[in-house]
């Protein structure tokens, strides 16, 4: 078996890696959801939207956890109108939607932090999908 430079194999180990970084990241992400599109990308299956500021990202909902569910966040910085629309007094705040419906919202403390478990939001999404059978 012919031995590859070590330029190419070089080469192959950093678009590996490139590629793993990238999967990783993009599985591990929450994409943001807008006014534009929020109607559309809640209305459909068990949704979680978590509402965030950046001010208060320190205090972001860790939802890598979450599964069973699309998981999306609104920045208030971007999309005002939300936060007004869906009565959103504070950050962070996780709400779960199914087929477009709220089921159930989880508020921070006074400090500006969610005080429940993940164990929890995923027993509301779990109790969700078991409906379904």
């Amino acid at each position: 078996m012919k031995k590859l430079p070590n330029h190419i194999l070089f080469k192959l180990t950093f678009v590996i890696f490139g590629i793993i970084i990238l999967i990783t990241s993009k599985a591990l992400s929450q994409d943001f959801i807008h006014q534009d599109d929020f109607k559309k990308k809640t209305s459909q299956g068990i949704v979680l939207v978590e509402f965030w500021a950046e001010f208060n990202s320190i205090n972001q909902v860790n939802l890598k956890k979450i599964y069973d569910c699309k998981k999306y966040r609104v920045d208030m910085s971007l999309d005002p109108s939300l936060m007004v629309t869906h009565k959103v007094m504070a950050v962070p705040t996780v709400v779960i939607y199914h087929n477009g419906k709220e089921v159930k919202r989880f508020l921070p403390s006074l400090m500006m932090k969610l005080d429940v478990e993940i164990k929890d939001i995923q027993d509301v999404i779990d109790e969700l999908v078991d409906d379904k059978f």
